[in-house]
């Protein structure tokens, strides 16, 4: 199981959704709430993309 997580977008995904919300609301002078729901559709919209189209992060591997 965990091996599932470490390679999906699940943290790229919220972190860069976290990241969006603070330059919405600090950069853009956007309300927290519209800047909140944008943040929560391109966290969703990046996790489904990442489940329809099978993208990975890339994974450390060791060298024999």
């Amino acid at each position: 199981m965990a091996e599932a997580i470490t390679d999906e977008l699940y943290a790229t995904a919220a972190w860069m959704g976290a990241l969006l919300l603070v330059l919405l609301e600090l950069v853009v002078g956007m309300p927290p709430l519209s800047a909140s729901l944008v943040a929560m559709l391109v966290i969703f919209l990046m996790r489904v993309a990442a489940l329809a189209f099978k993208l990975r992060m890339p994974t450390y591997r060791e060298r024999n």
